[in-house]
């Protein structure tokens, strides 16, 4: 699992290095709207939570977040040149998340873990965004490692 972990880091490092400017001969949505919040359901937090986004190159996003039952920081990796403007795109992400087991029949328990989605975003011309996503999650207790989920939000413009 490190050494998954270490190539995937590298390689998401790699490619934001070639790909870390943004360029304005284009008109790439995620330029013109960097920072965004998103409600999420399930998700890395296990079941609703609220996350804060920022694309730190046309391909890298990074993001943090919180919900009832955790906290979670990561990114997301989208692929392409986006040479052209594009609303859909499609991302594999890498979180590290930190849950909280509440049990009436023993004290609070965390569970810290990894969370791995491959999902699509769509962001609109207005900022209005919507994700879905299906991942491999590793925490300890009864649930599955396939999780996945929903995410709606909005990206505010920039002002140039």
């Amino acid at each position: 699992m490190k050494r998954l972990f270490k190539i995937l880091c590298l390689f998401i490092l790699l490619t934001s290095i070639t790909h870390s400017s943004f360029g304005q001969s284009y008109k790439n949505i995620r330029y013109f709207r960097r920072f965004g919040i998103e409600a999420t359901s399930f998700g890395p937090a296990t079941y609703c939570s609220l996350n804060f986004s920022y694309f730190i190159s046309k391909n890298v996003n990074i993001d943090a977040g919180f919900g009832m039952l955790g906290a979670f920081a990561g990114l997301r990796f989208f692929p392409g040149t986006f040479s052209k403007p594009h609303h859909w795109s499609p991302y594999l992400g890498f979180y590290f998340t930190n849950i909280i087991w509440i049990s009436p029949f023993a004290p609070e328990d965390y569970s810290k873990g990894l969370y791995m989605p491959l999902g699509i975003q769509y962001l609109g011309n207005k900022g209005f965004s919507f994700s879905v996503e299906a991942a491999y999650i590793s925490i300890k207790n009864d649930l599955t490692p396939i999780w996945g989920s929903l995410k709606l939000g909005y990206y505010f413009p920039i002002k140039e």
